[in-house]
């Protein structure tokens, strides 16, 4: 038990390091394309550098002798264990608490499904290339998740709708739905940790501003892109591994 939250405290440690180094030097910073593979990296070394032991060598000879110390101790306590009864300990009720919480979490991740893959039935599907553009019937705001787009193009002239597919089509080519997805998996295991929460949450406008960013080299005029966001911005459940056309631009 030790080793593990030895290993936890270290992983939250670093994935503490990665998000106040990227508040502090990198958010103001330009470079999003870095700023995500910077993040990204951050959260994938939180959590393998904790569980890699660079002491191999002076690590054998003490597993081996801890090992026997393990052994001779269960059988000395076999008698004791079988006649005391079984009692919630502060240990139980932490393991029994963070089961509770992961599987929560996985159930919202499944009902997020449930509500995506019925938003895709009750909608008309136009395929362009290797994207499908699901045309939906209520007035949710745009949206994206893999190769799908999902708008509601009433209110919309042709030109709006444009560049909502064009700010989508990014988040597609960019493959931005698998790192909210790895996040959304991530963070079923690692739920205590409030740096992955906050790394994820950054994420997501990095994705914000490389789409808005593309969108806005094509020609688009700023103003009436921002208030093409701000008109689609509102309404939609919150779904955490899709990423939405959002207000990022200053």
């Amino acid at each position: 038990m030790e080793t593990i939250m030895l290993y936890l405290a270290k992983s939250v440690l670093i994935s503490g390091i990665v998000f106040c180094f990227y508040s502090i030097f990198l958010k103001k910073e330009p470079f999003h394309q870095s700023n995500r593979i910077f993040l990204l990296s951050g959260a994938i070394l939180a959590i393998i550098l904790p569980a890699i032991d660079f002491n191999f060598s002076e690590k054998i000879a003490p597993f081996s002798e801890e090992v026997k110390v393990m052994i001779s101790e269960v059988t000395a306590n076999q008698s004791e264990i079988n006649s005391v009864s079984f009692e919630f300990s502060f240990i139980n009720i932490i393991i029994i608490s963070y089961c509770i919480v992961s599987l929560l979490l996985i159930c919202k991740l499944a009902i997020q499904f449930i509500l995506l893959k019925n938003i895709y039935k009750k909608s008309r599907v136009e395929t362009i290339g290797k994207i499908k553009v699901v045309e939906t019937f209520k007035e949710y705001p745009p949206f994206s998740f893999f190769n799908l787009i999902f708008i509601c193009s009433k209110g919309l002239d042709n030109d709006e709708r444009e560049r909502i597919l064009h700010h989508e089509k990014i988040h597609i080519k960019q493959f931005h739905s698998i790192d909210l997805l790895f996040f959304d998996i991530l963070l079923i295991v690692f739920w205590f940790n409030p740096f992955l929460w906050l790394i994820k949450k950054s994420l997501k406008s990095i994705h914000e501003y490389i789409a808005d960013v593309e969108v806005l080299k094509s020609g688009c005029n700023k103003k009436e892109y921002q208030n093409l966001i701000l008109k689609e911005a509102f309404g939609l459940y919150n779904i955490s591994f899709i990423n939405r056309l959002n207000y990022s631009l200053t």
